[in-house]
């Protein structure tokens, strides 16, 4: 039986680690649909603005109902009670750092299915909505004129309702922005900033703004295009958002049987990146795109340490594993199996021809370099994914061979295998006539692990990383040590329950 001490660093739940493993893969990389805050100097935050044959300006959020009320004079109104100004009768002072703002917002939207592609910004218009005031905009043709996006700034004012509602073929976003503070923490009035509330959509979208109860809603909106000369700096990651990783985790670590010792989570990369042997591990976290910057931002927003390091399995050092010239090399015991480190092991293009030819290579690698030998634990990779398994009878001979998942999930005392195919072939062993059934269903299968595999000779304070999502090598870098490679993997670190409640109080 594993140790009690690597239990309690485990997750000991199939129905957990899929909970959380499902939440990472749904993960967006293509979202129709953005939302988020943004913080300004108060000081800075003024629109000025055409009234006549005059120019005025008004401050955000406004000190009087008047400046509000002389903004709405200033707009064509229509019908529906919408005031609108044209790009051309308005200017604004967004600062430096808006520049950010757009070039993340409009990347992100254009996802990482086209992340090479540059975009631009031009500002359309302010709409100016007081009470009674809505507006629809039916289903438009996607990509006219290289025109992929809408971002929408509300200025802080007081409102209720005003809504928007944007609708795909995945269903209905809301965007309440009347719900959202309009004061960021401040240091001293002078340092006193303004939270603005910013949706981004696809401009091809039905969406709505559904009537404003009472006050005044003020939104600026920017029109996105791709672009061969961009306006904007393209050097922003994409991310995307994970709201449903962020509440699971979070439900997870307030729970006092999760990992009530603290332990480590792994992640495998979904993207690939340019990592090599002279790559530093510990600057590259913040390049993560996509789902993987997705995954980084939410732990780090729980208060996880977050790292990359290079993950190590010597299984690849064994000469014949299939046992293609004789009996199967065996892996070596899961106890000292897998290493880490935060660097990247690299012995050059000479390699492994360096050392002497009975050198051993495990052991070398562990003395001479900054290395933890780790316990995998959760969605871990098998070689052999195939189980096979005959029976007979005096008339009948029956084989049944089964095809796993190439991922299962190791729980420490027992391994969960998801059953992909199971074909039974049945011989008449006096006609020798073969029938064959194939069964595609999905099932969930349990074993019990053996005593000896279960990491109990392991040291008790081996540390033990659970994988959410699992290593799939995408990343691999060459240490030219025979055939090991390292694995450029994500790991974030769990306090013990006691410590998470106290950051959590």
């Amino acid at each position: 039986m594993a140790s009690d001490s690597h239990l309690a660093r485990t997750i000991t739940t199939y129905e957990c680690f899929q909970e959380l493993r499902q939440a990472v893969e749904d993960i967006d990389d293509n979202p129709s649909f953005l939302t988020g805050t943004w913080n300004i100097p108060k000081s800075k935050l003024a629109l000025w603005y055409k009234s006549g044959a005059a120019a005025s300006y008004i401050k955000f959020p406004p000190s009087h109902e008047e400046d509000l009320q002389h903004l709405s004079k200033a707009c064509l109104t229509e019908a529906n009670g919408v005031g609108r100004l044209a790009a051309s009768d308005f200017c604004i002072n967004l600062g430096l750092n808006f520049a950010q703002l757009l070039g993340q917002s409009a990347r992100n939207l254009l996802g990482m299915e086209h992340e090479d592609r540059k975009v631009r910004a031009e500002l359309f218009e302010v709409n100016v909505l007081g009470p009674n005031a809505s507006f629809k905009v039916p289903r438009g043709t996607p990509g006219v004129d290289d025109k992929f996006g809408t971002l929408v700034l509300v200025l802080p004012t007081e409102h209720q309702g005003g809504t928007l509602i944007v609708r795909d073929t995945k269903g209905e976003y809301k965007f309440e922005s009347s719900q959202l503070p309009q004061s960021a923490n401040s240091q001293g009035e002078q340092h006193e900033e303004t939270t603005v509330a910013w949706v981004a959509f696809h401009n091809h979208l039905e969406h709505e703004v559904m009537p404003v109860v009472s006050g005044v809603r003020v939104t600026l909106t920017f029109n996105l295009y791709s672009s061969d000369s961009p306006a904007l700096a393209n050097n922003s990651m994409i991310t995307a958002e994970a709201p449903d990783f962020l509440l699971k985790l979070k439900a997870r670590l307030d729970d006092p049987s999760f990992l009530p010792l603290g332990g480590r989570l792994g992640f495998g990369l979904k993207y690939k990146y340019s990592f090599s042997a002279e790559s530093k591990l510990k600057s590259l976290i913040t390049s993560l795109k996509g789902a993987d910057g997705a995954v980084v931002k939410t732990l780090n927003h729980l208060g996880l340490k977050t790292s990359l390091v290079s993950h190590y399995d010597l299984e690849e050092l064994l000469e014949d594993p299939e046992g293609e010239w004789g009996p199967p090399e065996q892996p070596p015991d899961e106890w000292k199996r897998y290493f880490i480190s935060d660097t990247i092991i690299s012995m050059g293009e000479l390699g492994s021809t360096q050392l002497h030819d009975e050198f051993d290579y495990p052991e070398y690698i562990r003395d001479s370099r900054d290395t933890k030998t780790v316990l995998n634990r959760g969605f871990v990779y098998v070689r052999n994914n195939e189980d096979s398994t005959t029976k007979r009878t005096d008339t009948e001979e029956v084989k049944v061979t089964t095809q796993f998942d190439n991922f299962v999930c190791d729980l420490g005392t027992k391994i969960v295998k998801k059953v992909l195919e199971r074909e039974t072939v049945t011989k008449n062993r006096e006609t020798g006539k073969k029938t064959s059934t194939v069964d595609e269903q999905t099932v969930i299968q349990e074993t019990e692990k053996a005593t000896d595999t279960t990491g109990s000779q392991a040291k008790p304070n081996l540390p033990v990383i659970n994988w959410i999502s699992p290593n799939q090598d995408t990343n691999v870098v060459k240490t030219y040590l025979k055939e090991l490679n390292a694995a450029i993997v994500l790991l974030a670190d769990v306090p013990p329950y006691e410590k998470r409640r106290v950051y959590k109080a």
